[in-house]
């Protein structure tokens, strides 16, 4: 602004010249506005190259870990799909599980604790959804706590792996299921696999259970892996698979 305002006064006719150290001032002032201008150019570039550097970075340790856990699943599917079995299984004494009585573990998906089911853990992918209302749970059995089904994991990317478990041992896999969200038969319908074998095609939760809102369960047995996993995923058919909770039994000798 000083070096434009000087520019006019000298280029007025009637003006007289500036003293000597009136024009210095201008100068140097001038000066130090480009520097000034500088600098700040380069503490913005600074910051935004260290902003991209940081947000890289955290990218980059997201998918590291997302693929940590899809290739555990993977892993896992394709040694069910090989038969792999343990040459010699190790006695349960030496061995670290996650439950020691016949339900191994209980899960309420996309939810908190409740009763006897543990928040939701040991999932990779899909996203969650609660409910509010009522769910009947009455003369169904096996039922889970009405909490378990106002909770839902849903999405075609949604899976469970359940580590700890006795390499090559037998499970039932109890899965519970309730449709809070839809009214209608046929809007929901998807196919369930245990270690990548499918072990129910089609469920419908709605025709299954008799309508929305009325609690569903479904036992499967499964073995686990060499080791010592279940994985529990789903194919859509129609619209996103949902889970509520799942229990993993140790199956009767």
């Amino acid at each position: 602004m000083l070096a434009l305002f000087a520019s006019v006064v000298l280029c007025a006719d009637d003006a007289p010249p500036l003293p000597a150290d009136a024009q210095k001032l201008i100068d140097v002032a001038g000066s130090q506005e480009l520097l000034l201008q500088q600098e700040l150019k380069t503490t913005i570039a600074n910051l935004r190259q260290a902003l991209v550097t940081t947000l890289q970075h955290a990218d980059e340790q997201a998918r590291q870990q997302l693929d940590l856990d899809r290739t555990a699943l993977i892993q896992d599917q394709i040694e069910a799909l090989q038969g792999k079995k343990p040459s010699a299984p190790p006695s349960p004494s030496a061995t670290s599980h996650i439950g020691t009585g016949p339900v191994a573990i209980a899960i309420a998906c996309a939810g908190t604790a409740v009763g006897a089911f543990l928040a939701d853990q040991a999932f990779t992918g899909g996203n969650d959804a609660h409910y509010s209302g009522a769910v009947r749970t009455s003369s169904i059995a096996h039922a889970a706590p009405e909490g378990v089904y106002l909770n839902e994991r849903y999405g075609v990317d949604m899976a469970y792996s359940i580590p700890g478990l006795v390499p090559g041992a037998s499970y039932v896999v109890r899965l519970h299921f309730s449709e809070n969200y839809f009214a209608d038969p046929g809007q929901r319908v998807f196919d369930i696999l245990i270690n990548g074998e499918v072990v129910l095609k089609h469920l419908d939760i709605i025709v299954a259970a008799g309508g929305p809102r009325i609690a569903l369960v479904r036992d499967f047995t499964a073995k686990a892996t060499a080791t010592g996993r279940l994985a529990i995923s789903f194919a859509a058919v129609v619209q996103n698979p949902k889970l509520c909770g799942l229990e993993i039994i140790r199956a009767a000798p």
